[in-house]
């Protein structure tokens, strides 16, 4: 592959080091947001469902799902 196909972009914030915590408290933080995220989702009217795409049957499968499973849903549900 030539040197021509590379991209010139480079990250915003460099890589630092990371202590042993950095990584499981990240996910921690992760699963709290995707919890509070999907309880919202049954609170929210039928017309905000709407406005974002969702059905009252999807946002109820998706708070049931749990907070660490964040992959996309799939059609087995």
């Amino acid at each position: 592959m030539s040197g021509l196909m590379t991209t010139r972009f480079d990250h915003a914030r460099p890589a630092a080091e990371r202590s042993g915590w950095a990584h499981p408290v990240n996910a921690l933080m992760l699963m709290l947001r995707t919890w509070r995220t999907r309880r919202a989702l049954l609170e929210l009217t039928s017309r905000e469902l709407s406005d974002i795409g969702v059905s009252r049957a999807t946002a109820i499968a998706e708070a049931s799902r749990l907070p660490w499973d964040v992959g996309p849903m799939d059609g087995r549900r």
